[in-house]
């Protein structure tokens, strides 16, 4: 299976459901980029989500994204995020030949809500959205997996990777847009980041991986997609889920700060985080572009998928290269407290 792939036969997965989870239900393919997930209806009309891991993703990653499942679910059960179904059995996972592979195959709880991607936005829902990721921080700070060390395109901590992935932007002024702020990261962020506090993360807090109640957009009803969860500075977790807010705004910096504000509400960050956020959101967002394009290039049947964050990534970078660098950096300084909270 690559990505856009989609052989897996709905049969195949229905009579697995039935035979390691003990009940009949309907399975419908979701389109995704790197593993296979269906939705799946049984008969008592309740929903789940069967996961089909990638055969070439090495099985202690995904054990890692359910240990952290079960963890969350321990720590903090009022986090909304999936719970693990266990088999009849009491195996947190099958895995069962097809096609001459063996993926593995978990079944998730299924969230209900809305996107954040496709609802009303507000300062007030991203300062929510904050307070829920320092929450899910908080709850994931003493976990420890033997794979979370792994080497991830996504890691913040790797963007100075980036520059020769951007050969695939064909528009000559964003390629220089974005080395630019690849640039920029190298040389004023990259040295900071070794001293500062590390962790286990999602690693991907970007609004379609935010799910809001379908009436109350304001009201956050799940998080998901643990895919990129990896150890690394806690504050690449923050940056990532602010940038995404830079669009949203009547000013750039409005919803990330807002974002900033209720994480830090939450779990405070230190004058040294707070300074390296501008940076840190820009280098998400060069990111965003040049892996997704790169990748978008290598597999065409699936580039609808892959490129859904690049057109907001664009417009957010492009805003942010306007904001003055020096004010940026004051403005989330200026959340910096007294307080004791860690």
């Amino acid at each position: 299976m690559v990505a856009g792939d989609s052989r897996t036969a709905l049969p195949w997965v229905e009579s697995l459901v039935c035979e390691h989870w003990g009940f009949k239900a309907t399975a419908q393919k979701l389109h995704t980029e790197r593993d296979e997930q269906f939705l799946l209806r049984d008969e008592k009309h309740r929903t789940f989500i069967v996961k089909i891991g990638n055969p070439f993703e090495d099985p202690a990653v995904i054990d890692m994204q359910t240990q952290a499942l079960l963890h969350l679910a321990t720590v903090d059960p009022d986090l909304p995020t999936p719970r693990v179904v266990r088999t009849v059995r009491g195996d947190v996972s099958v895995s069962s030949d097809y096609d001459g592979k063996r993926p593995v195959v978990r079944l998730l709880t299924y969230l209900d809500g809305r996107m954040l991607s496709a609802a009303p936005r507000s300062t007030a829902q991203a300062a929510t959205a904050g307070a829920l990721l320092a929450r899910l921080g908080l709850a994931l700070r003493d976990f420890k997996h033997p794979a979370d060390g792994r080497d991830l395109d996504w890691d913040l901590a790797h963007a100075a990777r980036l520059a020769p992935l951007l050969d695939g932007v064909v528009d000559p002024q964003r390629r220089e847009l974005t080395l630019r702020h690849v640039q920029r990261f190298v040389g004023e962020t990259m040295p900071a980041l070794a001293s500062l506090r590390t962790q286990v993360v999602h690693g991907d807090f970007n609004p379609h991986n935010i799910l809001v109640d379908a009436a109350n957009s304001e009201r956050i009803t799940g998080v998901i997609d643990f895919g990129d969860m990896v150890r690394t500075q806690l504050v690449n977790d923050v940056a990532i889920g602010a940038c995404y807010g830079v669009v949203t705004g009547s000013h750039p910096l409005q919803h990330p700060l807002a974002f900033v504000a209720g994480f830090h509400s939450v779990r405070a960050l230190s004058p040294a985080e707070l300074q390296l956020l501008p940076t840190l959101m820009a280098a998400r967002l060069a990111a965003t572009v040049a892996i997704t394009e790169w990748r978008a290039q290598r597999f065409p049947a699936n580039r609808a998928y892959i490129t859904k964050n690049t057109g907001v990534a664009w417009q957010g970078l492009e805003l942010l290269d306007g904001v003055n660098a020096a004010q940026a950096r004051q403005a989330f300084a200026c959340l910096a407290s007294e307080d004791s909270r860690t």
